[in-house]
């Protein structure tokens, strides 16, 4: 009996990292699926991971020419004729990615061929500054080439309907951002955490940018450590905004000592002024920290219900307001939070997120 052969599946990333590597290692472990991980991009100087990536798919690093525009952002451009040559090499039936210019140019490109299109974004109104990106001209042209549609939350699903897609309960396919099961806390140890607490501990996990409002959490924890002495103000990551001398700076940390942080803390706090669906937000939710997000964070729909609060973006009155509010809750009270910020996360993990792509492969080539 002839062997039945695997789809071929590319996925267009930038570049592989540590906390996508283990989905893309559970969607290439379905027995029917080639994974292909195709890059276009270097990492920026934020970046900083160095984790050796241990990877069952196949990964091809299109040539491209990068310049530094900022701390967080490269200018980027695409070697086009190596672009096509790989994708022309791996003559995929399936490619995952924004419909942008490169699955555009595919389209015609591979004319005699049907390439199946999902549509992968996280973008949000707030993400793209309140503008529909789809009004370019030659986007709008091909609103009808994607086939189906993998979204993280609500807030996504709401800027792909303005956008003017096609969407169906059958073409949508509900994919959070996952992460590793390290990022988890049991009861035992939120009781302890919480009833033994002296100080209530406050954690942002980023960037030091001003895209994170990183300078308004500044601004913020220098009145309200000043004010209240039982509060702590802790900060992971790096980045060229200077952290107030009260914060407690843990640098730039590996996941596993990510992880430990969350358990230590109490309550995570980002106050982006837009981001489309942190990480590091469901990293937090999962090891049981209270959740005070603003209403630029992508995911704050499905994570924030009665574990939290949601304030609004780019005011130093709002942080400080949402941690006052924080700090009249009893220790039951937060208690209760926190396990609700771990049902909440409960059903996000890589392997429930590879099955919807896995599903929305089988879907377009039907």
């Amino acid at each position: 009996m002839k062997k039945k052969s695997k789809i071929k599946v590319v996925i267009i990333q930038p570049y592989n990292t540590p906390y996508r590597n283990e989905l893309f290692n559970q969607i290439n472990q379905y027995q029917d699926i080639e994974l292909y991980l195709v890059y276009i991009d270097t990492k920026s100087e934020d970046r900083k991971w160095m984790d050796k990536l241990v990877s069952n798919f196949k990964e091809i690093n299109v040539r491209c020419r990068t310049q530094k525009v900022s701390y967080e952002r490269n200018n980027t451009r695409v070697n086009l004729f190596d672009f096509l040559k790989t994708i022309y090499k791996i003559n995929p039936e399936v490619i995952i990615s924004q419909l942008n210019k490169y699955t555009i140019l595919l389209k015609y490109i591979f004319f005699y061929k049907k390439i199946k299109l999902i549509h992968w974004s996280e973008s949000t109104l707030i993400t793209t500054k309140g503008t529909n990106f789809y009004n370019k001209t030659y986007l709008k042209w091909h609103i009808d080439f994607p086939k189906a549609f993998l979204f993280p939350g609500q807030l996504t699903k709401n800027y792909l309907i303005n956008c003017g897609f096609t969407l169906n309960n059958n073409n949508l396919f509900l994919a959070p951002n996952s992460v590793d099961d390290i990022f988890i806390s049991k009861d035992d140890e939120l009781k302890n955490k919480f009833s033994s607490a002296n100080k209530l501990k406050f954690l942002f996990v980023g960037s030091f940018i001003s895209l994170k409002s990183f300078d308004k959490l500044n601004e913020a924890f220098e009145i309200l450590i000043e004010k209240y002495s039982n509060i702590e103000f802790h900060i992971a990551g790096d980045g060229p905004i200077k952290p107030i001398s009260n914060a407690i700076n843990h640098g730039f940390l590996n996941k596993e000592r990510t992880a430990n942080l969350y358990k230590e803390c109490h309550v995570f706090i980002m106050p982006s002024l837009w981001d489309c669906n942190p990480l590091s937000v469901i990293e937090a939710a999962k090891c049981g920290c209270i959740l005070l997000l603003s209403d630029g964070v992508g995911n704050y729909p499905e994570l924030i219900d009665g574990n939290g609060q949601v304030f609004k973006r780019g005011e130093t009155e709002s942080i400080i307001n949402a941690v006052e509010s924080t700090l009249q809750k009893s220790a039951e009270e937060l208690i209760t939070m926190a396990k609700k910020s771990i049902v909440l996360s409960s059903t996000i993990n890589h392997k429930n997120t590879a099955k919807a792509f896995y599903n929305a492969i089988k879907f377009v080539m039907r």
